[in-house]
């Protein structure tokens, strides 16, 4: 076993070190690497959690994001904040 480190990844598999690689490996005990990190596991190590991911923006900041100086797109996302409460 050559794992030296795990952890999970956004796509639900792992991004592991094994054998000096760095690997993506999918959450599939039929792989062989899954099974290296199980056994990993089984031996009492611990993945490291997955990053939290960024929340979506709002439809204003999204709007923000996209401001050209225009006038009316202006207005608009005024109005839009109103409507979110903001």
């Amino acid at each position: 076993m050559n794992v030296t480190q795990v952890k999970h990844n956004e796509e639900g598999g792992y991004s592991a070190v094994i054998a000096g690689q760095n690997l993506s490996v999918p959450d599939d005990l039929r792989n062989r690497h899954r099974r290296e990190i199980q056994e990993w596991m089984d031996a009492g190590n611990i993945p490291e959690a997955a990053p939290t991911p960024k929340p979506a923006p709002t439809i204003s900041e999204e709007i923000a994001s996209r401001r050209t100086g225009d006038r009316v797109l202006d207005e608009m996302f005024k109005r839009i904040e109103i409507l979110e409460g903001r």
